[in-house]
């Protein structure tokens, strides 16, 4: 089973948190906060394969749902993600069909795809105690692909054809400035990035997004998107601490 795909089942507008420290204990703190699901990104967050797995294990902790977004569309970073235990993968940058395709076979094993059997190694097998891990593991694995391009959004169409994607993210800041726009909040960018959640949606296939502005989160969920990542870990810290302070310095 796969939570991740229940939820967006049931109909829900989701509220996300995008996670970008690589700490586990500050994931396991975010995990309280109850949010519908969290990121945690190893594109633009410090994670490697050992902090993805800590970062795991501390959401299942408090039974969070959680993404794992890898560095880039490498089926051996796939590969790594699933082994430890990520049962939904984000894949940044995925602008053809052709690449789509790959990270579908990445997700699955043979003779469906090309996923590696680790056996007894890996953590998402519980080391061999699923003992019918390979059985189920190819209908648990969620996988959402990332709009975040020019190239993306013209090839989208057919991209939303295959199945094995399951969603897709549409990434506003990348984007909006691949658009050339020095903003997201640009009525012009609006129209595009409105317009493509809308596409998705209307193929059947779950859509996201990220906006950590209220009225643009809002509106992303009235354009159609299911999942909105609406905050961002570090820069609610970061707020947070600046906020106590300033109630010190009037």
């Amino acid at each position: 089973m796969n939570d991740f795909r229940d939820k967006l089942k049931s109909g829900k507008k989701l509220c996300g948190l995008w996670l970008g420290t690589g700490s586990p204990f500050l994931a396991e703190i975010a995990a309280q906060a109850e949010y519908d699901w969290y990121l945690i990104d190893g594109e633009h967050g410090p994670n490697t394969v050992t902090t993805f797995a800590s970062q795991l294990c501390a959401l299942e902790c408090h039974h969070a749902t959680s993404i794992v977004r890898v560095l880039d569309k490498s089926v051996p970073l796939v590969k790594q993600a699933l082994d430890v235990g990520a049962k939904t993968v984000l894949i940044p940058m995925v602008d053809t069909k052709e690449e789509a395709e790959q990270m579908v076979a990445a997700c699955k094993y043979p003779p469906h795809g090309i996923r590696g059997v680790g056996g007894y190694l890996i953590r998402a097998a519980r080391w061999g105690a699923d003992a019918d891990y390979q059985k189920h593991a190819d209908e648990d694995i969620f996988l959402i692909v990332q709009c975040e391009t020019k190239t993306g959004l013209e090839n989208l169409e057919s991209i939303l054809k295959l199945d094995g994607v399951d969603a897709v993210f549409v990434g506003p800041a990348d984007l909006s400035a691949n658009f050339g726009f020095e903003s997201m909040k640009e009525e012009g960018f609006k129209k595009i990035w409105f317009e493509a959640l809308k596409m998705i949606k209307s193929s059947k296939k779950f859509v996201g997004t990220l906006a950590t502005d209220e009225k643009l989160a809002k509106e992303s969920f009235e354009h159609g998107a299911d999942f909105v990542a609406v905050e961002v870990d570090v820069m609610s810290y970061l707020n947070g601490l600046k906020r106590t302070l300033s109630q010190f310095r009037k």
